[in-house]
């Protein structure tokens, strides 16, 4: 009675979630093998036993045949991973002795499974390095685009703030040259009204002087007849000093003709009422013009 061996076409290992590539590719397909080895390992044990069982149960009576065909089918125990060439090899037997079900013999099933399954293993670690592969590039392409976009942000930023800055001085620039041209107005203003009062002052200084310069001039009203011992007085030269035609007279105010005239009126400039008057005064006695001032004059 033959026995088909039963070998499963994915381990359950590499068809696990948790299977994923290493980074060394002879690493992982080391470990591969090793798992292989071990499910076909586990498989033929299953086998040999299922076929111990047919033909204990069969009583056929070749016992020892059997157990020369197990010790020449049975493979040393390995610690380390075997090649490809070697590990194919091994199941490569008739268990049955005799043809399998597709008309191929067993070991040929066997060696076109385990290279249809190698193939499915290359296939699925250059499927998982290929993901991999794409996975680190996509997460490449990503973190350079994040820098790239966090680097253009800050430029903005700064450039932003740089354009604030550049605003804001201009801003006091502006302020400032307006001040300066304020400034620049108002301190030509001064120096004007300086010049005005200057011109003011030595013009009032002139008037003062040519009045002080012009001859004495008498009151006519208020003042008695000389005497004939005053008229003895000046034929006998002892006269007043204060009648010498050189040195100037105290004039007479032009609106009472009575007292001294001391009082400058503003701004006709005219020495021509005493200080009673002055007060009183709207408008200058002699042209006319509209007071708005007066100044009184200390005579030495």
């Amino acid at each position: 009675m033959a026995v088909q061996a039963q070998f499963p076409s994915n381990p359950p290992l590499l068809l696990s979630p948790h299977f994923r590539p290493r980074a060394r590719d002879d690493v992982l397909l080391d470990e591969i093998h090793m798992i292989h080895d071990r499910s076909l390992l586990r498989a033929h044990a299953h086998a040999h036993a299922q076929f111990d069982a047919a033909y204990n149960n069969n009583n056929s009576g070749g016992g020892g045949a059997w157990a020369e065909e197990n010790e020449l089918v049975t493979p040393p125990p390995q610690n380390g991973p075997v090649p490809i060439q070697a590990r194919v090899v091994a199941p490569a037997i008739d268990v049955g002795g005799g043809a399998s079900t597709s008309g191929r013999p067993a070991g040929e099933d066997v060696v076109s499974h385990l290279h249809r399954q190698s193939a499915e293993i290359d296939a699925f670690v250059r499927l998982e390095n290929e993901k991999l592969r794409w996975g680190l590039e996509e997460a490449r392409r990503r973190h350079s685009l994040a820098l790239a976009s966090a680097a253009e942000r800050g430029m903005e930023r700064r450039l932003r703030e740089k354009e604030a800055e550049v605003e804001r001085a201009r801003r006091r620039n502006a302020e400032l040259e307006a001040r300066v041209r304020e400034m620049a107005a108002e301190n030509e203003a001064w120096f004007g009204l300086a010049r005005a009062h200057e011109a003011t002052a030595a013009s009032l200084r002139a008037s003062l002087d040519r009045l002080l310069l012009l001859p004495p001039t008498t009151c006519s009203t208020n003042h008695p007849p000389s005497t004939a011992d005053e008229d003895e007085d000046e034929d006998e030269g002892f006269a007043d000093s204060s009648a010498d035609p050189l040195l100037p007279q105290p004039q007479c105010c032009k609106a009472c003709g009575d007292g001294e005239a001391c009082v400058l009126l503003l701004p006709c400039r005219h020495l021509c009422a005493c200080e009673g008057c002055a007060a009183e005064l709207a408008a200058c006695p002699v042209c006319r013009h509209v007071k708005n001032a007066c100044l009184r004059v200390l005579r030495s």
